[in-house]
């Protein structure tokens, strides 16, 4: 069997890191090792989130419509794609194979509750908050989103907050769990296709130095 080898994913492009080594991964089940992930060093971490911070620039200014609309092709993706994904969390975790399709559809509803940003993100108007005042609800894109994602979930929990960041303006570093990488990596395979700019979405795998 193929061990994979796993590299970073920033700006666009699947880059090899200029890491401190790698990490064996297992398979729970068979104690074979199936893939190696990058030690990436915390200056990685650091160009990804300066690029991250530069694709924000345009980004955020992007139509709320425009930015949606790619995640509508990422839903479509996971979807059909969605067996794969499931046992690859199977192969490097352990979970049971009902179990991470659970996990898989909680990431499509989140994508698809993303997709409606453009209603959501709509501001409010407060009429007569005190005399002579009214109040209005801006809703406006921050910055640079870190996510580190757990071993335990590791789709489902950065699904949390990946496709609200980027349906909101906002662009995407994420950590991929060190124990069970592949299945974000993956899932990142897919997110290279749906058309986002370079920087909008970056990942960097490693331990705590660059979480």
């Amino acid at each position: 069997m193929e061990v994979k080898v796993y590299k970073n994913y920033v700006n666009g492009k699947w880059v090899e890191p200029e890491n401190s080594g790698y990490v064996d991964i297992e398979n729970p089940s068979t104690g074979k090792i199936i893939a190696k992930v990058p030690l990436s060093k915390k200056s990685e971490a650091d160009k990804a989130i300066d690029i991250a911070h530069e694709a924000f620039k345009t980004w955020s200014q992007t139509p709320v419509p425009r930015r949606a609309k790619p995640l509508f092709k990422l839903r479509d993706l996971l979807m059909e794609n969605e067996e794969e994904i499931s046992k690859i969390l199977v192969e490097e975790m352990g979970k049971s194979l009902p179990d991470a399709r659970a996990e898989m559809k909680r990431c499509f509803e989140n994508i698809e509750v993303a997709c409606g940003m453009p209603m959501l993100q709509q501001s409010d108007k407060i009429i007569g908050t005190s005399f002579g005042i009214d109040g209005e609800v801006l809703r406006l894109p921050m910055g640079v989103f870190t996510i580190v994602a757990p071993f335990n979930f590791p789709a489902m929990v950065p699904f949390w907050f990946i496709p609200y960041a980027i349906a909101t303006g906002n662009t995407v570093v994420v950590k991929p769990s060190k124990q069970v990488p592949g299945t974000m990596i993956k899932i990142s395979e897919y997110i290279d296709k749906i058309g986002l700019p370079p920087g909008v979405y970056n990942v960097v795998n490693g331990d705590r130095e660059v979480a």
